[in-house]
């Protein structure tokens, strides 16, 4: 039987209105459950909840970057999945983002690879 519990998503990006939609958008889909958002990666640092599984972040923040948000979480929050997306497909971005410790990097564009990823890069204990 396939795992029922719902998949806690957190979500920091610095354009208001993408954090929004992509919210409400993720809301939506079956199995995901939005625990929070921040428009910084210091923000989300934070206010970072104990109950989160994956951490959505934007690979282009003011201050802190995506990748940046990831090495600063590795060691407090081994438990959090994080995936970075960006809205410019870029091999060097990628691997910045992976060699920074990310579970996975999308393109913001590809709605369906980023619940995918959501849903498959962490499994709840």
């Amino acid at each position: 039987m396939p795992d029922q519990t719902p998949r806690r998503v957190f979500l920091v990006d610095d354009h208001r209105w993408l954090l929004d939609t992509l919210a409400h958008a993720l809301s939506l889909e079956d199995g995901i459950e939005v625990c929070g958002t921040a428009a910084s990666g210091e923000e989300a640092i934070e206010a970072l909840p104990d109950a989160v599984d994956v951490l959505l972040v934007d690979m282009r923040l003011p201050g802190m970057s995506g990748p940046d948000v990831v090495r600063a979480l590795a060691d407090r929050r081994p438990d959090v999945a994080c995936v970075v997306v960006s809205a410019k497909p870029a091999v060097e971005a990628s691997a910045e983002a992976l060699d920074a410790g990310a579970a996975a990097y999308v393109e913001k564009g590809d709605f369906r690879a980023l619940v995918h990823v959501i849903r498959t890069c962490c499994a709840p204990v």
